[in-house]
């Protein structure tokens, strides 16, 4: 289980955890030692990923926490020096992800544990290699497996099926086959530090 410090670092993990494009995940991995601002500088990324076999690091912090004028300029000092580096460097703060978001990816996380036999899966996934179905609409198809709403968000959370979480979770979202060489969009957030005036 991955250390997090605050409900934000909280909801950053959980959108990892349910995004199928996100294969690693590391709490403070490394110690960058740089010049930054006229001073030797130490910092330690909150996280590490990585996103279809290719490393991030991601920063995550509070809108209130950047608009401290010295904090901001030493972070965006760490976004240039990674940038430099050939690293791909992220400042997550809430306003990169939703409430919207959250609500549904913590519908999914209720059904973390695994409520449906394998076989079942395997059947779901049968019948979506046709093409996308609302779950109503797979339901609908596997009334005679006595499929239920439930076991299904328990394989989307489990990535047996992957689902579109742009809408709201419910018998209307819309479910796929779970083909790792055409993943969905990635709903972790990347977003690069701008000026302080930006924000």
């Amino acid at each position: 289980m991955v250390d997090c410090e605050s409900s934000h670092e909280r909801n950053f993990l959980l959108l990892c955890d349910l995004d199928p494009n996100v294969t690693e995940v590391y709490s403070q991995p490394f110690e960058w030692r740089g010049w930054l601002l006229n001073a030797n500088r130490v910092h330690y990324p909150d996280f590490a990923i990585v996103v279809e076999g290719r490393g991030e690091v991601h920063e995550v912090k509070t809108i209130e926490e950047l608009r401290k004028k010295e904090k901001h300029e030493v972070r965006l000092g760490w976004t240039e020096w990674a940038e430099e580096q050939g690293i791909p460097y992220s400042v997550v703060t809430e306003g990169s992800i939703t409430a919207d978001l959250i609500k549904r990816a913590e519908t999914l996380l209720r059904y973390a544990k695994p409520i449906f036999e394998d076989i079942a899966a395997l059947h779901v996934a049968t019948a979506l290699e046709a093409g996308p179905l609302t779950i109503d609409s797979l339901l609908g198809k596997m009334a005679s497996h006595d499929l239920q709403f439930h076991q299904v968000l328990s394989m989307a959370y489990n990535e047996r099926v992957f689902i579109d979480l742009s809408t709201d979770v419910s018998r209307h979202s819309v479910i796929r086959y779970p083909d790792r060489g055409n993943l969905p969009p990635r709903i972790v957030p990347f977003t690069r530090l701008t000026t302080l005036e930006d924000m």
